[in-house]
């Protein structure tokens, strides 16, 4: 299980903030858009390394 996730840790690093929008675009109405470009995918990250803590 923790090597998923570090895998999902080096994978979503490679992603740019902009790419984590794909397929969320018509979902998301322009507040919540820029939250996403700005704060997601670094938070996700953080999430995900806060699991693999020991």
């Amino acid at each position: 299980f923790k090597g998923f996730l570090r895998k999902c840790v080096e994978a979503l690093q490679k992603l740019p903030d902009r790419g984590i929008l794909a397929g969320m675009g018509e979902l998301l109405d322009d507040k919540q858009k820029t939250w996403v470009k700005v704060n997601l995918r670094k938070d996700t990250i953080f999430l995900l390394k806060l699991k693999l803590a020991p």
